[in-house]
């Protein structure tokens, strides 16, 4: 089911916690995924990237299809986007307080499918954002990721070279 939640990450605090004040973003949603459960770092935006984006998207387009667009403009753009658009957008349907609305705002169904590529090079294929948690949950690159973090928690400092082979075990 769409509506089910995995883990903390869905949880309602977490995703109010990391929204913008004017409203929900996957864009940040994304980046943060990529970050703290893949262990990938996505480069900041340039200070002009909103100037960058496409204006104006056509009309008709759903929720996502619009942001798709305004984020397909160039290199530039699309180079970082990549990384994380898709599992953002599986996000969309959760408003900053971590409800699930039944549609987009244009009033079209959302699109909840994509995937996303492991700096390893596997693709993780999924259908909504519970279908992430359930891929998350058994990919090799997330269990190292979360090793990594419970390991700089516990040390309260970040992993030097000989702690690496610690965390992989």
């Amino acid at each position: 089911q769409q509506t089910s939640r995995r883990g903390v990450m869905m949880h309602p605090y977490f995703i109010s916690a990391i929204t913008a004040e004017a409203g929900f973003s996957p864009f940040q949603i994304g980046v943060r995924l990529k970050e703290s459960i893949l262990c990938e770092r996505v480069p900041t935006p340039p200070p002009d990237a909103e100037s960058l984006a496409n204006q104006d998207p056509p009309a008709g387009l759903s929720f996502t299809g619009a942001l798709r667009y305004r984020t397909d403009a160039g290199p530039s753009c699309l180079g970082c986007h990549a990384l994380f658009n898709e599992v953002g957008f599986s996000h969309a349907p959760f408003d900053p307080h971590g409800r699930w609305i039944q549609n987009d705002p244009t009033g079209q169904p959302w699109e909840l499918a994509g995937s996303v590529a492991t700096f390893g090079g596997e693709v993780i294929s999924f259908n909504s954002a519970a279908d992430i948690y359930d891929q998350f949950a058994v990919d090799p690159q997330v269990r190292g990721c979360f090793a990594q973090a419970a390991m700089e928690w516990a040390l309260g400092r970040a992993l030097v070279t000989r702690d690496i082979s610690l965390a992989r075990r």
